[in-house]
């Protein structure tokens, strides 16, 4: 339902039709624009999915390489496969945070269409947490995400391998 408050006591029944009429247009534009940051959200899970898989595919390479041609890991292929770690863990961390930049402005979007219709049922089960800030996005994208023990876990390997 929409909230007639922005109706004037004494107005006609045209006038509040034309309101009930914007805001459902108001509403309807908020559902598309929110189905198309969820897309873009959703293209950019899918690239950091593709990322990972390229990764683990040019690191599987480079080192069937190096056992084939029966080469010990020197410093110079462990700093490749370290580069390449740190470049696709940076190219993760980007598509975290516009992941999560994009989130808040759908949150934006649901918090706006609440408003608009007054909901009285405080359902907050498709938002983002209210202490959650974006000052914090950048740390967050390239330090406290789950995509980071992946990362971790290959430095790891390769720092221990002989």
């Amino acid at each position: 339902m929409c909230n007639h408050s922005d109706i004037p006591q004494e107005h006609s029944v045209e006038e509040e039709r034309n309101t009930v009429k914007n805001c459902n247009i108001d509403s309807e534009i908020d559902w598309k624009i929110i189905d198309q940051l969820h897309n873009a959200v959703l293209n950019f899970s899918k690239n950091s999915m593709n990322a990972k898989s390229i990764m683990f595919t040019l690191i599987g390479v480079i080192v069937a390489a190096l056992l084939n041609n029966e080469r010990a890991f020197g410093c110079s292929e462990k700093l490749l496969l370290i580069i390449i770690v740190i470049l696709f863990w940076l190219y993760d961390s980007f598509t975290y945070y516009y992941q999560e930049k994009l989130r808040s402005q759908i949150d934006a979007r649901f918090h706006s269409l609440r408003r608009r219709h007054s909901s009285k049922e405080s359902n907050d089960e498709f938002t983002l947490p209210d202490n959650r800030s974006s000052c914090g996005r950048v740390w967050r994208s390239l330090f406290w995400n789950y995509s980071i023990l992946f990362y971790v876990i290959i430095l790891v390997i390769i720092f221990c391998w002989h």
